[in-house]
């Protein structure tokens, strides 16, 4: 709030002339702020910094939790033998289907498995894979509660976390800034 209350250089000058044309008036409570606002050193830089210092802790911790997530749940994904077995029950089912030894496929067919049905009973891809595993694998886990990480970051916005990445970047650049103009009016503490 008191960013958008400070001086300008002309308020300042104008109220120091009101009071040295009026001596004997003292100046009323608001000037009286306004030229305590002036008075400080820096004070825009050091409001900005500030403020800048207030919000760090939030503005990290909205940035660093779905990078961890996203970290964490690379990593459970590479270890979990649930998905592993998914993958590799699908993949033999769409060799079979296409009549071809594939070792691998594109992730976007994934999104296409539950879009396949069959003909007789109508029941998707996905149904079928799910039997199977369970049939085939049943030590095979209930996997949707083992990748909580990775459905926080199907909801994430990476686009809006850039931004948010790109301006704290920008707002860390400018703080070191305001520190420098700051540090330029302070004198340096000789210790005895």
């Amino acid at each position: 709030k008191l960013l958008t209350m400070l001086p300008t250089e002309e308020e300042k000058n104008r109220i120091i002339e009101a009071q040295m044309a009026s001596t004997d008036i003292p100046l009323g409570n608001a000037e009286q702020f306004l030229l305590t606002l002036a008075s400080v050193v820096e004070l825009e830089a050091r409001l900005k910094l500030w403020l800048f210092k207030l919000d760090f802790d939030n503005i990290e911790l909205e940035i660093a939790e779905p990078l961890m997530d996203l970290k964490n749940g690379m990593k459970i994904l590479k270890d979990n033998k649930t998905f592993r077995h998914i993958m590799e029950v699908l993949l033999a089912v769409g060799n079979y289907l296409n009549g071809v030894e594939s070792i691998g496929f594109q992730l976007d067919y994934l999104s296409k498995v539950p879009e396949v049905k069959d003909t007789i009973q109508k029941h998707s891809l996905l149904f079928h894979v799910c039997n199977i595993v369970v049939e085939k694998y049943p030590e095979t886990s209930d996997f949707y509660s083992e990748i909580g990480e990775i459905t926080r970051c199907s909801k994430v916005d990476f686009d809006e976390l850039e931004q948010k990445l790109i301006k704290v970047e920008s707002d860390c650049r400018a703080s070191f800034d305001h520190l420098r103009a700051i540090s330029k009016h302070e004198t340096p503490q000789v210790k005895t």
